[in-house]
């Protein structure tokens, strides 16, 4: 096995102004813990497939990996900036070698210290960062050293409006943190609820207290917002959250069957309910196929086609309900 150049890795480093050599360094010498807790990784660990798989590769006879990126500190052993998963691999496959070949750089810049495992990662590992850890690692870098957005897409391979829409995400998390349950919506939630929390923070609170005590649903949550944002002034904002309150509470209702009635599940019940009251809802005030933004053919065939199952299936419950 040996140990390659990567002339990507080495290009990158020369456009952020970083020295670097390629130099053998004792085994003994890296520390591994300290590497992987300065990663800026959303999970600090090893991923032990990715590890396992590594070695295999590793022990093929034309096996050749591209060199970890190791800091010379000024005291003490280097750390690996990037090659965490290389090295436990090489750990695994040759246990009695004492060296390996890696780039060494000495990064001083406070700036620099913080940007460079945010963005090794990105240029050269196997794994590679997810979309949500480009976003969440250019972010850091424009909330915290004054970044310029287009840069920091440029540096992260993301675009500059998807970290337009995770400050939109943080600004909405942030107003409603102490709401219970509020942590568990997910981004794109919070994003769909930013231009009512850009509008009025205290009917973004309710929304989001409505939306969180009731377990309510993406559709539901979807159709909320949108009546929310219809109105103009806060109390007609808060009469469609009171409205939508009573409409949640009346799904609700009746918590027990009626007397002899026939045993249905409450899965098929809720999901009952919540759609035919859902469909109450979005045709309350709509008359034509224009308000319904059905002018589109192939939706009008769909929803035709809908609406005649509809039709046959409730006409069997309404005789069902005769011989009741």
């Amino acid at each position: 096995m040996r140990w390659c150049r990567d002339q990507k890795v080495e290009a990158n480093l020369r456009s952020l102004g970083i020295q670097f050599e390629a130099m053998k360094v004792a085994r003994d010498q890296i520390d591994t813990e300290e590497g992987i807790r300065r990663q800026a990784r959303l999970i600090n660990k090893l991923n032990e497939d990715q590890v396992l798989s590594m070695a295999i590769d590793m022990a093929k006879p034309d096996a050749a990996f591209p060199m970890p990126i190791l800091q010379r500190p000024p005291h003490g052993k280097m750390w690996t900036w990037s090659g965490n998963h290389r090295l436990a691999a090489f750990d695994i496959t040759y246990p009695d070698d004492k060296y390996i070949e890696a780039y060494v750089v000495t990064v001083k810049d406070p700036v620099m210290l913080d940007l460079l495992p945010r963005v090794v990662n990105a240029w050269e590992s196997q794994i590679g960062f997810s979309k949500e850890e480009r976003i969440a690692n250019a972010k850091w870098m424009v909330d915290n050293h004054s970044m310029e957005i287009g840069e920091a897409a440029r540096l992260f391979g993301c675009k500059p409006a998807w970290i337009g829409v995770a400050n939109r995400a943080a600004e909405v998390k942030e107003a409603v943190a102490d709401i219970p349950k509020s942590d568990g919506l997910p981004g794109y939630i919070l994003t769909k609820l930013h231009p009512i929390a850009a509008r009025n923070r205290n009917v973004l609170r309710n929304v989001v207290r409505l939306i969180t005590a009731n377990d309510i649903k993406k559709t539901d949550i979807q159709h909320i917002i949108t009546d929310v944002q219809s109105k103009n002034t806060e109390n007609q904002m808060m009469g469609e959250v009171g409205k939508w309150e009573a409409l949640i509470e009346a799904r609700k209702q009746p918590k027990k069957r009626a007397k002899g009635s026939v045993d249905m599940t409450r899965n098929v019940r809720d999901i009952f309910l919540r759609n035919l009251t859902g469909l109450a809802k979005v045709l309350d005030g709509k008359s034509t196929l224009t308000q319904l933004q059905l002018t589109d053919p192939a939706d009008l065939a769909i929803a035709e086609k809908a609406w005649k199952q509809i039709q046959v299936g409730m006409n069997k419950v309404a005789l069902s309900a005769q011989k009741v």
